[in-house]
C-alpha cells in the first residue's frame, strides 16, 4: 500500500434498475432496453449518433423519429422525464465535441 497514489471516487448511494432483456447466437446478439416509450426514443438517438465513425463531424446530421417528445426535448423545449433529460444532454455533448448540427424531423410510424 505504500505504492498506492491511485484516487477511488467515492460512489453515489444512488440505484438505478435498468431492465434489460438480452439474447445471442453464432451469428448475431441483441440486447433489448425496457425503458419508458419517450426515453427508448432518446435512448435509440444517442446510441445510433454514439456509434457514427470518427470521420462524421463538422457537417449536418439529419435524424428521421417519430417521436415528438424526442424532437422536443433535444430542441430545448424540455421534458418532463429526467431519464429523457439525462440521454438529451448526452446528444447535446456528443454533438458539440463533433461539431454537428443536428437537424430532427417527425415522421409518421405505421
Amino acid at each position: 500500500m505504500d505504492d498506492w497514489h491511485t484516487v477511488i471516487p467515492w460512489r453515489h448511494e444512488r440505484h438505478v434498475a435498468l431492465p434489460i432483456s438480452s439474447d445471442a447466437s453464432l451469428y448475431h446478439w441483441a440486447d433489448v432496453i425496457h425503458l419508458k416509450s419517450s426515453d427508448k426514443y432518446m435512448y435509440a438517438v444517442v446510441k445510433a449518433l454514439e456509434s457514427l465513425p470518427v470521420e462524421v463531424q463538422h457537417c449536418r446530421v439529419d435524424v428521421h423519429v417519430d417521436s415528438q417528445v424526442t424532437i422536443h426535448a433535444c430542441s430545448g423545449q424540455g421534458t418532463r422525464s429526467q431519464g429523457s433529460t439525462q440521454v438529451a444532454k448526452r446528444i447535446f455533448d456528443f454533438v458539440t465535441r463533433r461539431n454537428l448540427t443536428l437537424t430532427m424531423s417527425y415522421v409518421l410510424s405505421r
